[in-house]
């Protein structure tokens, strides 16, 4: 191990995370709207708020940064992850229980001089609910003692909302949520979680659209994505190939998950091969350990996707669906295909001729890749598993040259 490798692999392993969210605000990029909007939001009485948007896009990262922002700003906070075994009771045990109220104990002591000492303590309110199954009238008493020995707001993250099984009563908790904002203005309730509108989230409760501010996260920018690259390599004390920074952000496809792991092993292997520079070469062999590194289940869909008995155009067509231009919501049409895939076969092609393979790729014969989303009268696809696109586009690097990602460009 050489002295350059050993001295800055604990720097990259923290600073290029693609295994987990990102809790340090100084590596911490992009996302400066709805950063705002949050902090906002903790000032705002009676609101409450809802991050939304689609898996992969950094919705824990934002969350813990934005907890740590207001910490720091003199907010109580709490931040707690939903999961699948969770009711209405263990939610609200989670939140109370990283919740506290200072709490006096006085102590005497009678000996030849009496004498007392008192201790200041933080208690967790959850301590001061005494019955097995809470209520939402619990919660509002739990809530209140908190409410009314602060002077500052407060603000409870709920992280992977979306995690919640369909037993969870969403409209208890919604009704919960509209009690707050009616009787506590400064304790406010920010969901996290994966859905394409707030109704997959909360429901549809009409009597707390008012007090819910939305906040989508979409995909991130270019820029976004070239300021985690750059506030990467700056801590690292590394260079990068202006090429290899303008790969790593079209295969990233606003995803920062993919970025994270790109730089992570276009970086380790400049290092490995006792250089502060990563080339061009560094990034090929990095594209190959990350498609090896990338979940299982990605790997399978793609392949039972593109599977091959017989000549087909199934992997080229799946290569023009992660090339073909989208709105904003990842979804595009069938039309937007021809000029990727004329590109890639090396001649002139039109939608009659792959339409059949997009209605296989919404199949379960070929693993349901995309869905398809109706758009008044047209039809639009979108990949099922945002996180595909970039894995495809990984894939047609390693494989074909021959496509507006050429390894020459």
């Amino acid at each position: 191990m050489n002295d350059i490798y050993q001295k800055r692999l604990p720097i990259l392993n923290s600073v290029f995370t693609p295994a987990s969210p990102i809790e340090d605000q100084r590596i911490f990029a992009g996302r400066s709207e709805q950063i705002n909007a949050i902090i906002e939001l903790a000032y705002e009485r009676g609101m409450q708020g809802v991050i939304y948007g689609e898996r992969g896009v950094g919705k824990t990262s934002l969350a813990n940064i934005v907890n740590l922002i207001l910490s720091n700003a003199g907010l109580l906070t709490a931040k707690v992850s939903c999961d699948s075994t969770d009711n209405y009771t263990s939610l609200w045990k989670k939140v109370l229980s990283n919740l506290s109220i200072d709490y006096s104990v006085t102590e005497k002591y009678i000996g030849f001089t009496s004498s007392e000492t008192t201790t200041n303590k933080k208690i967790p309110v959850s301590l001061f609910i005494e019955e097995e199954t809470i209520s939402p009238g619990n919660v509002v008493t739990a809530l209140k003692l908190i409410y009314e020995q602060l002077n500052s707001s407060i603000l409870i993250i709920l992280d992977e909302f979306d995690r919640l099984g369909s037993d969870f009563n969403r409209l208890v908790f919604a009704d919960t949520l509209k009690n707050i904002a009616d009787n506590f203005p400064k304790i406010h309730i920010l969901i996290v979680g994966v859905a394409e509108t707030i109704t997959e989230l909360i429901g549809e409760h009409a009597s707390i659209e008012r007090n819910i501010k939305q906040i989508y996260l979409p995909s991130m920018s270019s820029e976004e994505i070239a300021e985690i690259i750059s506030n990467g390599l700056k801590h690292l004390e590394m260079t990068m190939d202006e090429k290899v920074i303008k790969k790593i952000i079209e295969f990233s496809s606003g995803y920062p998950h993919y970025t994270h792991l790109l730089c992570l092993n276009s970086c380790k292997t400049a290092l490995r091969n006792g250089s502060s520079h990563v080339s061009l070469s560094d990034f090929d062999n990095a594209i190959r350990i990350s498609v090896k590194e990338i979940h299982e289940s990605l790997r399978s869909s793609y392949q039972k996707a593109t599977l091959a008995t017989k000549p087909n155009i199934y992997k080229e067509v799946l290569w023009a669906c992660a090339l073909a231009e989208t709105d904003e919501h990842g979804t595009f049409q069938a039309v937007d295909l021809e000029e990727p895939l004329s590109k890639i076969l090396g001649r002139d092609v039109k939608v009659n001729h792959f339409t059949y393979h997009l209605g296989k790729f919404t199949s379960e014969e070929r693993g349901e890749i995309l869905t398809t989303v109706s758009v008044g009268n047209r039809t639009r696809y979108k990949f099922k598993n945002p996180l595909m696109k970039a894995f495809v586009k990984l894939n047609m690097y390693l494989f074909s040259p021959l496509t507006d990602l050429d390894k020459e460009s």
